[in-house]
């Protein structure tokens, strides 16, 4: 029997305890509460008599669409990000060549140039030895 009430009074003094330590607990949280909502008056009236606390409060409403767990928001956004770095560093290898491959056409334009500018030349000098030839 002393062995089935030590384990009741041990068992209910911690019950007792963490029920007065919750009522400290939500009377703390009430209190806070309060707070929050006497400073947010404050802040709301202090905005109101500015033009740029006005436009403040103009958009104060939209931020409500902004996710409140940060963590959250990034973890999903992190997928996104790195399918976007992977994008970017292709866009810009695709960029390297692409590079490449404008300054290879350049340079065979500029053969071309020059080869048709020979053949001019060169049917120039054969005219001209044909010419002379004649003379």
């Amino acid at each position: 029997t002393s062995l089935h009430t030590t384990r009741t009074s041990t068992t209910t003094a911690p019950t007792t305890s963490s029920h007065t330590s919750s009522t400290a607990l939500q009377s703390r949280l009430s209190d806070l509460r309060n707070r929050s909502s006497k400073l947010q008056q404050s802040l709301t009236q202090q905005l109101a008599t500015s033009p740029s606390g006005q436009k403040l409060l103009h958009i104060g409403p939209s931020l409500s669409t902004i996710p409140p767990d940060l963590h959250t928001l990034l973890t999903n956004l992190n997928p996104l990000l790195v399918d976007v770095e992977k994008y970017k560093e292709r866009c810009a290898s695709e960029l390297v060549t692409i590079k490449k491959n404008s300054d290879e056409i350049r340079r065979a334009e500029r053969r071309s140039e020059n080869a048709r500018d020979c053949a001019l030349i060169y049917q120039d000098l054969v005219a001209g030895e044909r010419d002379v030839a004649i003379a």
